[in-house]
């Protein structure tokens, strides 16, 4: 929880004494990206208030998700016009406007706006943003340098295209599975069999989905491969759209998994290659939110109509 505790009325009443706009968020990696792109927007970091919903704390709320609050709140809020004039929310897209018959749609849209002071992030989740191959090549240089190798570099180019469709695939197979929460966690470097660069899952994951009681692994897996083969097929390119689609959380483990992988059969040790797969979560974090300020504003929108409004 961040600043003190209110009671919703007390929430929106606080919005409507402050000076700044407020913008609500679901939890702090939403507010410390937020911040890093206002700074890099040349203001300060007081010069907006962003509040996770963890700060919101009322029987009404009582076992909602953090989404499912902060929808809450923008409803009470309604009826609140001076409240409701100062506030703004991020949340999660995760796959609305994407369902189709209960499940996910391979097409791509872009999610309208409900008002014009309610922003969803453009893919899954703000993970989605980060699953860019020049972050994660930018990433390497800056902490792992001594590791990036020739034969690295050709293997996470070539390779990557392939990650992002596991990612979303495994990802679409995991929730109309409904098995997000049993696979959160779970894909780790030798899970990962490697082809010319490019990550598929050997024997071993079978083994651990069934430890985490995921049912018939499997037709589960066969069923990961066939959307890959069919996106193989189809010849569409992962990286327009692919990368939106998949699970935030599952999408960057399978990722990051991926890479560990490439670093250990570019020579690294294995012990090395887990650090740099899932070592330092917050420095990586950190530079994501660096690298997102300098990639072209579209490449992270809408964040930065967020920050216009909040701003304005």
């Amino acid at each position: 929880m961040n600043g003190a505790a209110y009671q919703l009325n007390g929430f929106l009443n606080a919005v409507i004494r402050r000076s700044p706009r407020t913008c609500l968020v679901e939890g702090p990696t939403d507010k410390e990206l937020l911040h890093r792109l206002l700074i890099a927007r040349g203001a300060s970091s007081d010069a907006v208030r962003i509040d996770e919903v963890s700060i919101v704390n009322d029987v009404a709320l009582s076992g909602l998700g953090a989404k499912q609050k902060i929808q809450e709140i923008i409803r009470a809020s309604a009826n609140v016009p001076q409240a409701a004039a100062k506030l703004a929310t991020l949340v999660d897209r995760e796959w609305g406007g994407l369902m189709n018959g209960g499940r996910i749609s391979m097409e791509w849209c872009e999610l309208p706006k409900a008002s014009d002071n309610e922003f969803s992030t453009r893919g899954h989740s703000i993970e989605n943003y980060y699953l860019a191959l020049d972050c994660i090549l930018g990433y390497l240089e800056f902490a792992h340098a001594q590791i990036v190798t020739e034969r690295l570099i050709m293997d996470l180019r070539s390779g990557f295209p392939e990650a992002i469709r596991l990612a979303r695939s495994f990802s679409v197979t995991a929730s109309e599975r409904r098995v997000i929460k049993r696979c959160e966690d779970l894909v780790r470097i030798h899970h990962i069999i490697l082809d010319n660069g490019a990550p598929s899952f050997g024997p071993s994951m079978r083994t651990d989905l069934d430890s985490r009681g995921v049912a018939d692994s499997g037709a589960f897996l066969a069923d990961v491969g066939a959307l890959v083969r069919a996106e193989q097929v189809a010849g569409s390119d992962p990286l327009l759209h692919a990368r939106w689609i998949a699970h935030g959380h599952l999408g960057m483990s399978i990722v990051w998994a991926w890479v560990g992988a490439a670093v250990k059969a570019s020579g690294a040790t294995p012990e090395r290659a887990n650090e740099v797969a899932f070592g330092s979560a917050r420095e990586r974090q950190r530079f994501c939110n660096d690298w997102l300020t300098r990639v072209p504003s579209v490449d992270r929108a809408p964040l930065d109509d967020v920050l216009l409004w909040l701003t304005q």
